[in-house]
Order: C-alpha cells, then structure tokens, then sequence
C-alpha cells in the first residue's frame, strides 16, 4: 500500500521539522516542506500530495487561507495549522471547507488523528462524489426528463433529456428554477393539490399538466414524483419523472379519428355489416343492417346471431368455415325482425387483435332480393333478345376480344351452312374470304366504334358471296370492349341487280330506301312495344285502384298501384324521348315547376337520407312555364348526380326564381367542384369527368340537353362557392 504523501506550509522551520519527525513517525511521507503559499500552490500544480497542512500565517502576500482556496481548485485536502484562536480567523479558515483544524502547540496523537480523519473524510467524499458522478450519468441517460426539487418546487438538478423537453440548452439553466413556473396557469391549482398529497402519501403517479417550455410553447407531460426524507421523516427532496406524451396524444388523436373515420364508413355502406366476437355475440350492427333486417343497433348487441339467420345451422356452418379458412362467401337467407325471409350474399372473414389472435368474425353482405328479380327479368329479356336475334332475317354474328364467335344466328346457320354449335367458341376468320381485311375490319371497329363496308364472305362448302356488313363495339356495364358484333345481309341478289341497273347509282337509290325502312321499322317497334306495355300497364293500374277503394289499407296493392304508374310514366317518357330523338314536336302544357320539383325531390327521400344529405328547397310560387312533363327528368337527373356525386358535401339546394321573364332553377351541390373545361362537356353524350371516382354511361345530361332544346331552354352549370356546382335550367315563364 502506497504510503500517503504531505505537504507541509509552515514559514517556521522547526515546527515544520517538528511536524514532519511527527508524521514519518506516524509513517507518513512528506513530500515537501514550503513556507510560502505561492511555493504550495507551485508543489500542488507539479507533484499534487494527498493532503495539505497549511499554516494560516505565512510570509509573503500569500496567507494559508488564500492558498487552500487555490488548493481546492485541484481537489487536493487541507488541515490548517495555526496558534491562534482568533473567531474571525477561525470562521475566515471555515469558509473554504477544510478537512481539519489543528491549534499549535499539539501533540503526535492529536496531529496523528486529525491526519488520518482528514483523509478519511476526502477519501469518502471522492467516493460520493464518484457515486453521485455515475448516477448523474445513469439519470442522463434516462430517456425521460428526470429532476430533483426541494419541497417548495425548487430545482436542485435536472437531467440532458428535461434540458431538451424543455427547451433549454442544459441541464444547469433549470437549477433554481421553479417547478410550478413550468406548469400552466389552468392546471396550476391542481398541481399545488396533488403536491400537497404528494408530501403526505410519499408519491404519485400519472398525472397529467401541460408544461411550458422555454419558447413559451406548451407539450402535454405525464408527471410521477416521490418524496425523499430524512432521518426523522420530513421531507428534504421530491424526484420527479418527467414523460413527454406529445407523440402519444398524436398517436392516440390519431387512433380515434380512424376510429371515428372507420366507424362512419361502416355507418355510410350501403351494405350490411355485422361483427360478433368469438362466442358469436354480436358486436357490430350498422345503418344498413338496421333498416334491412328491422332492428335497431341496441336490440342486437350482445345477443347471439342465430336471430338473424333463416336457417341457424348454416349460420353455424358458415362461421365454422371462416375460422377455418379466414374467408367464407355464400348465398344465404336471412330472417327479418318480422319473421320475413329474404336472400343475401355473405363473405365473411375473421377479425384479429393486434396480437394476431382472433377475436371474431365479421360479414358484409348485400340484400339481393331486387338482384334475383333483376337477374330473372334479365333472363326474360336475354331470351326475348335471343328470339328477336334469331328472328332476324339478316346474319348476326358476334365475337368476343379474342375474335372467338360468341354469337351465331338463325340466318348466319343459313347462309354459311354451319350450325351454331359447329362456330361458337371458334375463330372467326374461316368465315371471311380474305382473313387479312377480316383482322382490319376488327382493329378499326374497335378503334372507330363502327364500320361498315362490302365484304365477301366464305360459306362452309367453300363459295364466296357478297355481304353488306355493319359491325360495331360491344361493352360490358362498365363500358368496357369486350368483342364486337356484325350484322350482315347477303347482297348476292343486290349485286345482280347492281349490274342490271348500271352500278352505283341504283346502290345508293337502294341503300337509302334501307335506311328509310330501317328509320320507319324503329317508329314502329316504340310504338308497339309502348302499346303493348301501356295496355297491360294501364289495365293493372286500373285493377288496383280498385281494389284499393275495397282494400285502402292493403300496402301490397298500393305498392301495384305506385309500380305500375311508375311504369307508365317511364312508357310515356320513352315515347316523349323518341318524339326528341326523330325532331317530332312534343306536347306542352303549363306546368308549375315548384310541384315538379316537390314530386322529384319526395322520391328521393331515402336516398337522401342513407347518404346523410339535408336537401333545403328556396322555390318562389307560381313557377309556370310551358311544358312536357318530361321536363321532370331535369331535375331527376341533377338531383341524382348531386347525390352520387357530390355526396361528401352533406347538402343540396334546389332554387327557383323568376329573372326578366324567364325562370331560372338551380340545384346546387356542394361537393367537388367540376373543372372549367370539363363543365363544357358533361352535356355531351357519353362524356365522363376523368376526375370522378363513379362512372355511369354518360346519357343522363345528355337527355337533360335534348329535353331543354326541345323547350327552348337552357341548360348548364356555374361553379358553387366556396365549392361545388350549381346545375341550372333557364325556361321561360308561362304568364297567365
């Protein structure tokens, strides 16, 4: 072990002497004996000793006091020496914090004794201060703001990370700062509080205050504090952890929108969605759900979901399979409040946790009874197609993208000599004489969307023959190409009788009469298919009021009555449209609009109310006007497009006011607004904004244009402010 090495101050040299025989008794070192404290500070800088003893008046401009000051810039221990008991002095020598205070003269015990304790002491606070060091160094490391205050909120220490949160450079700039000062005015009081408990109870946990921070800028803190005592229980220090929470309210603000957000698309779908957790509780009942099955949200939670199923076994199977596979779609019958049975199309998937464990299953399914009627009536006019096609006297002959022939007529069978089922599926070129304008015939129908030309065509025994061939696209629902059809007519006879009539003059005589035929046979088929529907129609209609006025209660016979008028009106409106289409005259009358509007709008009540839209009507009295009443189809065509268009926007008025003679009706949106260059093409037939996310068939304005031309009116759209658009009818007004 390293013997400890002394400096001795002492301007007196046999006490010096005297000091030192004392101490190498002892079996202490002496590395040095100085008499002044200039020498002392030049022996500490160059061989630092363990300990000073230091002589308070020395010679020089130096005194002992002065120089242990210096000494304890180098952390080096000092005991002072002295043979006066002057108080002054004394207090003067206590000031710098000396290890030990001898008084001359003194014995070996007693130099021996204050030597040993003053190393001891310096030895125990250089491992203090190592243990403070370290822990200073854990508490900075922290990743949360930590800080010690005394008991009236005064900052004692603080760490890096509560200089960062609160915005100060370091941690020292906090240190006799007050705590409360960091905390805003409105949580204050609450503070002080919760403070008070703090000092009774010993701690606290996850409180919140909104604490301030250097830039007078806020940030919420979660604050968990405990309370350190002395000996006798009172308390000397309150150590509080400091959590910056900005991120997580972020987060959890976050979270609760998509909440919100995820729970308003399952209320807006229009299709039915139900949740049930693992015991097959139900757990999530939505707004469509509600109105198809007739109960409400708070009828359904919680109970098991075999109420809605028609068959509760296939309710069971249908589950067993989605936790089997994760996904189960299938057609299945549910059961109505009411006992009513009615079909819908399931899929049906798990839900997980975060964790990854399910916790249930949730379906989405459609009310499909309107799609099995749809689908059967489809079936009806699919097969009514396919004898009118077959009753064609001209060959029509389909094929699909591929040039696979998906269709194959009566007459084609006759004129090529196959049968359908030797073609369908096949390519079509074995059928045209020239293979090679058979392709060009279909590359330019596809990118002209008609041609029509002289072809010739190829029969199965190998003859050519002249036909005279219209093709044009076919689209699917979405307007997409998925083939084309050609309708062609065998014009061998027509070509002899070209050559007996000298060519193309009688041609084109021909062709035109066709086409006038063609025209005539349109007239005629509207007015037999609006005879044939108006009769029957006219006739169910008829039957129903009647036995409405036996039966007013029976909702089966009303919903007759209001079907078949409904269907009347749309007759009545086809053959109004076809008069529009051939330039024929329509008739008017004077027609109030503000009822047209009033008709409109209560037909479409429940659309508005499943897309949450609050329709307000601003309409003058007395809106007349010479008019057909397929002028409603104006208006059911922007309300319509304001609804599926414009939904986001919450809101739909429809106003109505008479300018210099003429009235002006505006249904305004406040949706998307549509771009200039696009409201100058929406009347055009088939166009479509680019923008939109819905695509229909682009008819809808169109017709709205042709019905204002055959008014003499206008039609047209002005942007909404501050957004959407208002779609305008200008009319002139009927004055009686």
């Amino acid at each position: 072990m390293t013997e400890p090495k002394i400096l001795i101050v002492e301007d007196n040299d046999p006490i010096a002497n005297l000091i030192q025989k004392q101490l190498e008794v002892s079996g202490y070192h002496i590395s040095a004996i100085v008499h002044t404290g200039a020498e002392a500070i030049e022996k500490v800088k160059k061989e630092p000793p363990d300990l000073v003893l230091m002589d308070i008046l020395l010679e020089g401009d130096m005194d002992g006091i002065q120089a242990a000051e210096i000494c304890n810039q180098y952390n080096i221990p000092v005991v002072y020496i002295t043979a006066f008991e002057d108080k002054k002095l004394f207090y003067q020598a206590k000031a710098t914090k000396p290890f030990g205070y001898l008084i001359k003269p003194f014995k070996t015990q007693e130099l021996f004794t204050a030597v040993e304790v003053a190393l001891a002491k310096y030895k125990e606070e250089q491992a203090l201060k190592e243990n403070a060091e370290q822990y200073r160094q854990l508490i900075d490391l922290s990743p949360d703001a930590i800080i010690l205050t005394d008991p009236k909120g005064v900052i004692l220490m603080a760490n890096k990370q509560m200089a960062q949160v609160s915005g100060c450079k370091k941690a020292d700039d906090l240190i006799s700062k007050n705590i409360f000062k960091m905390i805003i005015p409105e949580d204050l009081s609450r503070a002080k509080r919760n403070t008070k408990k703090l000092l009774g109870n010993g701690f606290i946990n996850d409180i919140e205050y909104r604490l301030i921070k250097t830039d007078d800028s806020t940030y919420p803190a979660e604050y968990n504090a405990s309370v350190l005592r002395d000996k006798t229980g009172q308390p000397t220090a309150i150590i509080i952890v400091i959590k910056d929470i900005t991120e997580r309210r972020l987060a959890e603000e976050a979270l609760r929108t998509a909440q919100e957000y995820a729970q308003n698309i399952i209320d807006s779908s229009l299709d039915m969605i139900i949740a049930c957790d693992n015991m097959r509780k139900i757990t999530e009942f939505n707004k469509a759900a509600e109105e198809s099955f007739g109960y409400t949200q708070n009828e359904v939670l919680g109970k098991h979901i075999d109420i809605l199923y028609a068959d509760r076994k296939h309710g069971q199977t249908i589950h067993k399979k989605t936790i089997k596979n994760g996904r189960c779609v299938e057609e299945i019958q549910n059961r109505h409040k009411d006992g009513t049975l009615f079909p819908s199309i399931l899929n049906a998937s798990i839900l997980v946790n975060s964790k990854g464990e399910k916790v249930g299953v949730m379906g989405i399914s459609q009310d499909i009874t309107e799609l099995k009627k749809a689908r059967a009536a489809l079936k009806t006019s699919l097969e009514y197609s396919k004898i009118i096609i077959d009753s064609s006297m001209d060959m029509i002959i389909a094929v699909d993208s591929k040039r696979r022939i998906t269709e194959f007529n009566k007459s084609a069978e006759e004129a090529f000599g196959y049968t359908r089922d030797e073609v369908l599926g096949k390519h079509i070129n074995f059928i045209y004489a020239d293979t090679k304008l058979g392709l060009d015939i279909h590359k330019t129908t596809l990118k002209d969307g008609m041609v029509i030309r002289e072809i010739n065509s190829k029969r199965k025994n190998g003859e050519i023959f002249p036909c005279f061939l219209s093709a044009s696209v076919l689209q699917n629902e979405q307007g997409e190409q998925i083939g084309v059809m050609g309708v062609s007519r065998d014009i061998t006879e027509l070509k002899r009788a070209q050559d007996k009539l000298k060519r193309s003059e009688e041609i084109y005589r021909l062709l035109s009469n066709q086409l006038a035929e063609s025209n005539n046979l349109k007239e005629v088929l509207l007015d037999v298919i609006t005879h044939d529907l108006k009769n029957p129609a006219g006739v169910i209609s008829g039957m129903a009021e009647l036995m409405l006025a036996e039966f007013p209660n029976n909702e089966m016979v009303q919903i007759t009555k209001e079907s078949c008028d409904d269907l009347l009106r749309v007759v009545d409106n086809a053959a109004t449209l076809s008069q529009l289409t051939i330039g024929e005259e329509i008739e008017k009358e004077t027609i109030d609009l503000g009822d047209v509007i009033h008709n409109v709008v209560k037909g479409f009540s429940s659309q508005l109310e499943n897309a949450g839209i609050a329709l307000e009507l601003k309409l003058e009295n007395n809106l007349l006007t010479k008019a057909n009443p397929i002028i409603a189809e104006v208006f059911n065509n922007y309300v319509s497009n304001a609804i599926k268009y414009a939904a986001a926007g919450k809101k739909i008025i429809i106003a109505g006011e008479t300018v210099k003679g003429f009235l002006n009706i505006e249904v305004r949106d406040f949706g998307k607004t549509i771009r200039k260059e696009d409201r100058e093409h929406v009347f055009i037939r088939k166009y479509q904004i680019e923008s939109s996310n819905k695509r229909g068939r682009g008819l809808g304005l169109a017709i709205v244009k042709r019905i204002a031309e055959a008014h003499n009116a206008e039609v047209g759209i002005i942007p909404n402010k501050p957004k959407g658009n208002n779609f305008y009818l200008k009319i002139l007004k009927n004055i009686l």
